[in-house]
């Protein structure tokens, strides 16, 4: 995809804001194109899955089986607002929007030709919102509703992580460091999506964490010029321990074997992290989190890197094949 030229006003605009409805069409769209999803979805994917097979949520999953990419649609992505929203006030909003506003999104996002599961939203867009804000409404309370305060925490620690990555490193840093398939060379950000983008020059930026999103990136461009990026929340491979920890109330397997510290330090080395920053997320003293990390070094389970002056940490592959023994759940 050409890189999106952006301004240093726009640069100066960026902001991380998690938005439910993201997460919503996110997870639908995976229930309905990944059948029963692996790491770290496959414990949600089997319980939504049983609601779904019983009908309580099934017609948001057939339609999303027909959404070109396997992808949300993008034009039905408002850009997220200034606050964060809950489930419900996302789903109230979303019911609220004037149909001739999703109307254009469409035309834009689809300039070409229109597939075949968004034409109600070009012929009769009234109708068509209103019987999505049913459906929406009818899948959050049987698929989502369930697990969404384990959802939320990972969108809350993401949101937290980055803002302070945003503060003290700068926007270089975090589009940088957002995922695998964003690539940031200032001023030119080029995202491997097959999605369109904006067709102007942003005049701002809004990077949205979404658990479900797998390793895709998803856009969407509001009608002022907005552009708003999607991508896999960091932390994301905790949702079946979270899942798992809110059932029970019991510690997990992790926990288990390695005790509480070590563990947390461990599912946070998904992303390379220093010992400061370990620290601070867990608030645990330094010089105990260097002492954990020596011993998961020690015995294989991470690895340590030197990045210009800093000393990073990450899971070694050993480190990563158990974090993922462990979060999957056992056969019976």
């Amino acid at each position: 995809m050409d890189p999106i030229p952006l301004t240093a006003k726009a640069l100066s605009r960026l902001r991380i804001v998690p938005h439910a409805l993201w997460e919503v069409l996110a997870s639908a769209a995976l229930l309905a194109h990944h059948g029963t999803p692996q790491f770290p979805y496959r414990l949600w994917a089997r319980e939504a899955s049983v609601a779904v097979a019983s009908g309580r949520g099934a017609r948001l999953v057939r339609w999303a089986a027909g959404w070109p990419d396997g992808l949300p649609p993008a034009f039905l992505l408002p850009s997220p607002p200034t606050r964060v929203t809950s489930l419900r006030d996302a789903c109230a909003e979303f019911r609220a929007q004037p149909p001739e506003e999703i109307s254009a999104r469409l035309r834009h996002h689809h300039s070409l030709e229109v597939p075949p599961a968004f034409r109600s939203f070009e012929s009769a867009p009234a109708r068509a919102l209103a019987e999505l804000a049913d459906l929406l409404d009818e899948y959050i309370e049987a698929i989502l509703r369930p697990d969404w305060g384990a959802v939320w925490e990972i969108l809350k620690e993401d949101l937290a992580a980055r803002a302070e990555r945003l503060a003290v490193a700068g926007v270089d840093d975090v589009l940088g460091n957002l995922h695998t398939r964003v690539r940031w060379n200032r001023p030119s950000l080029s995202l491997v999506t097959g999605a369109p983008v904006c067709e102007r020059e942003p005049a701002s930026v809004t990077l949205v964490p979404v658990v479900f999103l797998r390793d895709r990136v998803i856009t969407s461009c509001d009608g002022a010029g907005g552009l708003a990026i999607g991508y896999q929340a960091r932390g994301a491979g905790d949702l079946a321990i979270r899942m798992d920890r809110r059932r029970s109330g019991t510690p997990d397997r992790l926990e288990l074997l390695l005790g509480r510290a070590r563990a947390d330090i461990l599912r946070l080395l998904v992303s390379p992290r220093t010992t400061a920053a370990i620290a601070r997320e867990l608030a645990l003293a330094p010089s105990t989190v260097s002492e954990h990390l020596g011993r998961l070094v020690g015995c294989g389970m991470a690895v340590r890197t030197r990045r210009t002056n800093k000393v990073l940490y990450s899971l070694s592959d050993g480190g990563r094949l158990l974090l993922r023994s462990a979060q999957e759940p056992s056969e019976s």
